[in-house]
């Protein structure tokens, strides 16, 4: 089992994109239009040092800015940790690992950031589920309140297995919050969202080109942290 944490790549992306206007309106001043500098070389370079100057504090405060967000966590769907085939059931492995690591995990992302909701994500590969059936519709709100296992919801999609994968982890976790006394920052009914990417979403954040073939790599759980807010309406 591996924990992966999702850098920021925005930020790093700005930082490039930044750093090489910087380069290029240094560059600009020595086209072959113009072979002779606009300036003499000791005002070029006290330019260009403070170019530099600035790219660093830049840079300095970008470094800042991740310390405000939390990390993502990556739950690889291989190995010891997999659901078994088709399925949404947890194994003893993965209850195991989500009442240890995960839970200190969320916990300690509770104590660092400003956050109320646990975001969990269920990603699976291509290979069709086969099962042409899905009683999703009629099973899910009652298995979600608990009046109904899991284990008696039938996936008849991907989209349908993510979400049924997603909603065992957070029921895991809403039944730790309640037996074991941990979790307490959050809240049992509110603080724990289930969702599903199906096979849409590859590890790498862009989106799947059709593929059947069985994929470890590509199942996984994703664990997000945020805010609940003021919503508005758009007009």
């Amino acid at each position: 089992m591996k924990i992966s944490q999702l850098q920021h790549a925005e930020l790093f992306t700005l930082l490039a994109f930044i750093f090489l206007l910087i380069i290029f309106s240094v560059q600009g001043s020595l086209t072959e239009e113009n072979p002779e500098p606009n300036e003499n070389p000791r005002e070029l370079k006290a330019k260009i040092d403070k170019l530099t100057e600035e790219n660093d504090k830049l840079k300095a405060k970008l470094k800042e800015r991740e310390k405000e967000f939390p990390p993502n966590i990556i739950i690889e769907g291989a190995g010891k940790y997999a659901f078994p085939s088709g399925s949404g059931g947890l194994t003893r492995n993965l209850k195991n690992f989500i009442a240890t690591d995960l839970v200190k995990i969320i916990e300690d992302n509770f104590n660092q950031y400003d956050i109320d909701t646990v975001v969990v994500i269920g990603h699976t590969d291509g290979q069709s589920v086969g099962n042409p059936v899905s009683n999703l519709d009629e099973t899910l709100e009652k298995s979600a309140t608990g009046d109904l296992a899991i284990s008696n919801i039938n996936p008849g999609s991907n989209a349908d297995l993510g979400l049924i994968r997603a909603l065992a982890v957070v029921k895991e976790l809403q039944r730790i919050k309640s037996d074991d006394n941990r979790l307490q920052k959050l809240s049992g009914q509110t603080s724990f969202r289930a969702y599903s990417a199906g096979q849409l979403t590859l590890p790498n954040g862009e989106f799947a080109q059709p593929d059947p073939n069985p994929n470890a790599e590509r199942r996984r759980i994703e664990i997000r942290f945020t805010k609940t807010r003021e919503t508005t309406t758009a007009q």
